[in-house]
């Protein structure tokens, strides 16, 4: 055992080091940019605004350049910056956990983006608040905005918006325990987001998630096995050049954190320690600041690996 601890304790110190180089660097990269501002103008100076929002994902400084983004993009009255501002601006509230301040600027956007008949960015922001409904317990009011914006992208014939809804009403249905249903939406969000599959999106990936999610409570294990597997296939084609590594990275994380479930499912102790391991390789510190349960997330894989073994003093530490 002292061994497998001086194994992690240099893992983690190698992604730590990883990690710091990297924010170095993003940081450099906002130093220079915004450096860069006052002499830029137009497109250029809203082009270089967004960059900075992007950048620095994760970071206190983020907010202050959304509003300078959001501020620039009024000035110049452009409306397709101006959507993306206030988007990045319910998002960065959303990530912060300040309620308040999500359905306030959220009800902002969704009215700015109806009157600007922008469909796609209007059903994202309607998506979020639905989501913050959920997590706040209002369970209900959650599924009723659901099923009207359902109707609404059926009728604009907005495909890949439409099983986006869906998916968000099979969470919801999650939420209440009611597995098979949660499931059945979420198989025909999928099957729909097939018809218009988009470079770089996201949905598949948390669709496969949350179905092999659910395969853990339900022990349905081959079939939890299976999705994490398309989970892992859907990963994959997320790598393309300019998408955010950290991203993907953290996909790949909570994907070795279903199959270390899995293999806990099927009693296989070593397989577990394996996937744990490539977790742990992968590990990146500044998640934590954007959702400080992937703190926890390793803690529970080995928590999980303990108990298997049948360690029951380190399973409660963990």
């Amino acid at each position: 055992m002292n061994k497998l601890i001086i194994i992690f304790c240099c893992l983690i110190a190698s992604v730590t080091t990883k990690a710091v180089a990297q924010q170095s660097s993003i940081n450099q990269q906002l130093d220079s940019i915004v450096a860069l501002l006052p002499q830029l103008r137009d497109t250029a100076k809203i082009e270089a605004l967004a960059t900075l929002c992007q950048l620095a994902i994760g970071l206190p400084e983020r907010k202050g350049y959304i509003q300078m983004h959001l501020e620039e993009a009024r000035r110049q009255k452009n409306v397709e910056a101006e959507a993306q501002a206030f988007s990045d601006l319910t998002s960065f509230y959303y990530a912060q956990f300040d309620t308040d301040s999500v359905y306030i600027i959220g009800e902002q956007a969704i009215r700015f983006a109806r009157q600007h008949q922008m469909y796609r960015n209007l059903f994202y922001l309607q998506q979020q608040l639905i989501r913050r409904y959920l997590h706040d317990e209002q369970v209900l009011t959650a599924l009723r905005y659901a099923q009207e914006v359902y109707h609404e992208t059926k009728e604009l014939q907005e495909t890949i918006s439409t099983a986006r809804i869906l998916a968000v009403i099979g969470d919801i249905y999650r939420s209440l325990d009611q597995f098979e249903e949660a499931e059945r939406y979420f198989l025909e969000s999928i099957a729909l987001a097939n018809q218009d599959r988009q470079p770089g999106s996201t949905l598949f990936v948390s669709s496969y998630f949350t179905l092999a999610f659910m395969c853990n409570y339900t022990n349905q294990w081959q079939q939890m096995s299976a999705y994490t597997d398309s989970m892992f296939v859907e990963i994959d084609r997320l790598q393309q050049p300019g998408l955010d590594e950290r991203r993907w990275n953290l996909y790949y994380f909570w994907a070795y954190e279903l199959r270390v479930q899995h293999y806990a499912g099927l009693n296989q102790p070593e397989q577990a320690l394996q996937e744990i391991r490539q977790a742990e390789a992968i590990y990146d510190p500044r998640w934590n600041e954007e959702d400080i349960s992937n703190a926890y997330i390793l803690d529970g894989m080995y928590g999980v690996y303990y108990f298997i073994v049948g360690d029951y003093i380190r399973n409660a530490s963990a």
